[in-house]
Formats: structure tokens, C-alpha cells, sequence
């Protein structure tokens, strides 16, 4: 499929930092600082979406139980690998391709199949210069592409423009993959871009999910030291990871406050980790009743299959030494009195 220089469509059919890698490129945990979902009906110019989570927060986990309903449509290895040229894949090509995908993800066992849904953020880093991702390949810069990928500070106007352009035809090519299906977007970028998105897609809905701060913390540094061992170019200092981390979550959630005021009711839903773990059913029901997401009940039989082929999965723990948790109360106060943990 060749390159536009200016992608145009008339028609749009519509708390941790989390991607899954594959064939070289980096990403990959179960929960981060954010994550967002998105979902999108078809329709002439029709612009429907909806997306977020906070990280650390289990969002892989999330993904892929929502994944299981049919009416929804996510992202597949090859449409984030290959974002410009998966909408023209032969199925002999793909079919290669998707035999060089590794059997797990790099930074937990979870398994990687053609079909698993994934995270937008490597497309778009493929697509144009704002992403996070730019950072783990180069951590002598890794503050500011965090700075300038997640929160479009100190950008040229004209890069953040190109950013809309690319998201705007990303997700266009998506729908145009999916056909009726609703896309279903997870980011935990997409945290602090709520406005964007809704610029984007202005009927767009969004699940935001939280998690105690310590473990948020723990496994966003553990997911940020694995991707950099594996993919960096340069040399680095891991205590970098940690004040990035520490200063760049009160931040994310900062934007999103300001970005959630422009929602009507009805457009956002909030799901608290622990209780999502003690009763993911019980806990989605509400959520599709909330967003006006649809019926449940067809969806259930599937996701509780899904459930039952994970039941003795194992989630990684995360000890954070007296350090760590300090620095953690000190400075994101504000998540621990917000949400009672």
C-alpha cells in the first residue's frame, strides 16, 4: 500500500505505560501509568471513540477481556507493526508475517497470537516523531520524548498538527480493517490525551481504570528498565527511570482532569483495580450499562471463557524498598487521597 504524503478520508468508519512487542520493536506489560480504550461505529464522518486507565493498573488484562466481545475491534500485531501497510496485505504475506511473532510478550508470559489486540502508541510512533517509544531506543533523551510524546510540551506546533493527521488516518485505516465492528483503543498515553481525542472523535467514550499507587509505580519502573535493556541504543542511568516516572504521572493525571470537564455525562467510567480482579463481570456489566456500550449478556459467555483459560495466571509482585515507597507517598499524594488507598 504506498505512503500518502497527506492522508485524507472522507469517510471514517467508526494508572502505567503498556504495549506488547513484537519482531524487534518495544512494548510490553500488564498495567502502566495509563491505558485508554476507544470505540468507534461506523458512519459517513462519523467520529466515535473512547479511551484510558491509570498504570500499572492491569490495562493488558482489561484489553483483552473486552477484546472477547465480538461488536468491538482492536488493533492486531501486524496493524500496529506495519501501520501503513497492513490495510494491503496479501493473505500470503500475513500469513508469514504472523508466523515470525514471538510466543509471549518480553516482559511477562502472556501469549501473542495474530489476533491479539494490541496498543496504538508503536503505529504511531511509526507514523510520525511524538511518541514515548523514540525514547526507549534513545534514554539520553527519554525525559523529553516522555514530555513531548505523552504531553506535547516544547513541540512545534506543526508536529503536534502532524500527530492529529496520523491519529485521524490510523484510525480511519482501523475502521476501514474492521468493517461495522466498534474500535476498541487502549493507550496509556491517551490518559493525557483525552482533548485530542475527543477533537478526533467528538462522541468518543472513555474507561479510565486506577490502582494502588505503589504497585503502579513498581510495575511502570519494571516495564521501563526491561524495554530499555532490550531495546536501547545508548547507554542510561536507571535511577532516570525513577524520577521520570515519580514526575510524570501527576502530570498525565493533571491533563486528564482538565480534559475530562469537556465530557458530557454519560461518556466516562472509572473502575477501580481490586474490585475489577474480584469481579471482572460484575464490574463490566456496570461499565457497558454506564457507557452505553450495549447489551452485555451476548458478550459474557466468551469472556468467561477468556477468564477461565487465564484463572492460573499468575500476576508478577513488585517489592518497592522504603525509598521508593516514600518518594511514591511524597509526591503522588494526591492519588492515594483521591481514590482512598
Amino acid at each position: 500500500m504506498p505512503r500518502p504524503s497527506e492522508p485524507r478520508w472522507t469517510c471514517w468508519s467508526g494508572n502505567g505505560w503498556s504495549g506488547n512487542g513484537w519482531s524487534g520493536w518495544p512494548g510490553g506489560r500488564a498495567g502502566g501509568l495509563a491505558g485508554g480504550w476507544a470505540w468507534g461505529r461506523p458512519g459517513r464522518y462519523r467520529r466515535r471513540c473512547s479511551s484510558s486507565a491509570t498504570g500499572g493498573a492491569g490495562t493488558t488484562h482489561l484489553l483483552n477481556l473486552l477484546a472477547q466481545d465480538e461488536r468491538f475491534a482492536a488493533p492486531d500485531p501486524l496493524a500496529v507493526g506495519l501501520p501503513w501497510g497492513f490495510l494491503g496485505l496479501t493473505s500470503f504475506w500475513r500469513s508469514r508475517l504472523e508466523a515470525w511473532l514471538p510466543p509471549d510478550r518480553i516482559i511477562d508470559p502472556m501469549p501473542i497470537d495474530p489476533t491479539a489486540p494490541q496498543e496504538d502508541e508503536l503505529a504511531l510512533a511509526l507514523m510520525q516523531p511524538l511518541s514515548y517509544y523514540h525514547g526507549i531506543f534513545f534514554p539520553r533523551h527519554l525525559y523529553r520524548a516522555f514530555r513531548q510524546g505523552v504531553l506535547f510540551e516544547g513541540c512545534r506546533p506543526e508536529a503536534v498538527a502532524l500527530w492529529r493527521r496520523r491519529m485521524d488516518h490510523y484510525l480511519t485505516k482501523l475502521q476501514l480493517y474492521s468493517g461495522s465492528r466498534r474500535l476498541l483503543i487502549k493507550n496509556p498515553a491517551h490518559t493525557a490525551r483525552v482533548g485530542e481525542l475527543l477533537a478526533l472523535r467528538p462522541d468518543a467514550v472513555f474507561l479510565h481504570i486506577h490502582r494502588d499507587p505503589y504497585e503502579v509505580f513498581s510495575s511502570t519502573r519494571r516495564m521501563l528498565l526491561t524495554l530499555l535493556r532490550e531495546f536501547s541504543l545508548q547507554s542510561y542511568d536507571p535511577r532516570a527511570v525513577d524520577a521520570l516516572v515519580l514526575d510524570l504521572y501527576p502530570a498525565m493525571m493533571a491533563r486528564f482532569d482538565r480534559d475530562r470537564a469537556l465530557l458530557p455525562p454519560g461518556r466516562l467510567a472509572e473502575i477501580r483495580y481490586d474490585r475489577f480482579i474480584a469481579d471482572p463481570l460484575a464490574t463490566l456489566r456496570r461499565t457497558y450499562d454506564g457507557l452505553g456500550l450495549g447489551p452485555f449478556d451476548p458478550a459474557q459467555p466468551r469472556m468467561e471463557r477468556y477468564l477461565a483459560g487465564v484463572r492460573d495466571y499468575r500476576r508478577a509482585c513488585h517489592d518497592l524498598e522504603d525509598q521508593a515507597r516514600r518518594a511514591v507517598r511524597r509526591q503522588w499524594a494526591f492519588a492515594f487521597e483521591r481514590w482512598d488507598y
